[in-house]
């Protein structure tokens, strides 16, 4: 059977230790043993493509992930483009331009070794269209197996999400192309069906398939329109959107002590750049936050915090235990506790702690910046991110969202531990650093607290080659 094709050799399962794959590595032939395969879950990016929807994926994968810490990269590469279905018309899914345009993108992030997993959020316009759902799924095949000839590695394929003023025959044609979404990815093994519908649906309107709180934008409603998801909505999907990456990716556990290291170029390279007080233990930073009903104590030493606020908020710091890391490992961890009070009159982002520091320059080597914090029944609050300073282009990671205050991106009530994880690949980076801000709604009472235990920004470099 030497010159057999390999579609006539026969099929080996499962793939086990016993089997040998040729491969090639460094211009080497190689042999790989099934055991290496079958359970290799490879740090990875995720990246977004589709319609005007397709941000609301890497939204709920960053809640996934600050919450469960795993091995993997939530980028801010987006290649959807709002208005667009599946189909081949000009900016559409399978246009050619636009597939080529995402097969180069794909290409380059391959040959530079890394590994994509694409999230991908189509079909709404599909059925507007009247577009048959054997079409789309059609479609999304050919986009499937371009993106897979690129180099990208697995297809997230979220379900079309519950619409307002879905009609009966609307309400339908959605199911099946959910259902042929599901069946796809159950045919076809590099692609996983992410499903956030039972997290969107008015459980009071079970046949309309009708999103919680509707079209009104009202708060806690998974919606700003009826359509398009709110920073509520997109905290409802990481629970779907976890059990897929809980596939994908290797859990990491929560790190504590890491923040408290220190940079030195020569022997601490990977260090922290804001230095060992990055592990937030005492008060003693400089407060330059005002107005409202006044700040209490000071940010974590080497810290700052600023902004203003308004109304009756105001802020305490103080020195307190974490009960969430209590819980897991026992003991006494202390932390940095900010109370919050009040309702302001302003929209409002407030510096609750940040640093940057002069030391040698980072140019364009890629930075890792993180942030952990415990919740403590915190209400009234619209988003907690994380943001570079003095770093080109700027990198930033988002619990909530940017740019206006509408009522439906008021976020619930948040406990326990978040790790707000910002892997960022800059042009220019120098007298750099990071900083956490909380962002509040003007009318929005706010209450609870945010325990900081631990910032550091650092080197995320390629690894070193083996020695000699």
């Amino acid at each position: 059977m030497a010159n057999a094709k390999i579609s006539e050799l026969a099929q080996i399962r499962p793939v086990g230790a016993g089997l040998i794959v040729p491969g090639a590595r460094g211009g080497q032939n190689v042999a790989v043993h099934g055991h290496r395969i079958a359970p290799s879950r490879p740090f990875a990016e995720m990246w977004a493509d589709g319609d005007s929807k397709s941000g609301e994926g890497p939204e709920a994968a960053r809640w996934a992930l600050a919450r469960n810490p795993m091995d993997v990269w939530v980028t801010g590469v987006n290649l959807g483009i709002g208005g667009t279905n599946s189909g081949s018309a000009a900016d559409c899914l399978t246009n050619a331009t636009r597939l080529a345009a995402m097969q180069a993108a794909v290409a380059a992030a391959y040959g530079a070794g890394r590994i994509v997993d694409m999230i991908l959020t189509i079909g709404t316009n599909d059925l507007t269209a009247s577009m048959a759902p054997e079409t789309t799924i059609a479609n999304i095949r050919k986009y499937h197996d371009a993106f897979r000839l690129a180099g990208g590695r697995y297809l997230i394929l979220m379900a079309v999400d519950p619409r307002s003023a879905n009609g009966a025959a609307r309400v339908s044609l959605t199911m099946s192309l959910n259902n042929a979404y599901a069946d796809y990815c159950a045919a076809v093994s590099d692609a996983m069906f992410c499903d956030p519908t039972p997290w969107w649906t008015d459980p009071a309107q079970p046949l309309s398939h009708a999103p919680i709180g509707g079209a009104a934008g009202a708060a806690m409603a998974v919606t700003g329109d009826g359509l398009h998801g709110s920073a509520y909505g997109g905290y409802r999907k990481q629970y779907a959107i976890l059990t897929v990456m809980q596939r994908l990716y290797r859990a990491t556990g929560w790190d504590v002590a890491g923040f408290a290291s220190d940079y030195d170029t020569a022997n601490a390279a990977r260090a922290s750049i804001l230095g060992i007080n990055g592990r937030m233990v005492a008060m003693g930073g400089t407060n330059a936050i005002t107005g409202g009903a006044g700040v209490t104590g000071t940010p974590p030493a080497d810290f700052r915090s600023a902004g203003e606020l308004s109304g009756t908020m105001a802020l305490t710091y103080s020195v307190q235990s974490n009960a969430h890391l209590g819980a897991l490992y026992g003991g006494t961890w202390p932390c940095v506790r900010i109370a919050v009070t009040g309702t302001p009159t302003a929209d409002t982002d407030i510096l609750i702690a940040g640093r940057n520091w002069l030391l040698d320059q980072q140019g364009a080597l890629p930075m890792r910046g993180r942030a952990l914090i415990g919740c403590n029944a915190l209400v009234g609050c619209m988003g907690l991110f994380t943001v570079t300073q003095n770093v080109s282009p700027t990198g930033k990671f988002n619990l909530g969202r940017d740019g206006g205050y509408p009522a439906s991106d008021q976020l619930p009530q948040l406990d326990g531990l978040h790790m707000l994880d910002l892997r960022h690949i800059p042009t220019g980076n120098s007298n750099s650093g990071l900083n956490l801000w909380l962002r509040v709604k003007a009318g929005v009472a706010a209450g609870g607290s945010i325990d900081l235990i631990g910032m550091d920004w650092r080197r995320w470099a390629a690894m070193p080659v083996a020695t000699a």
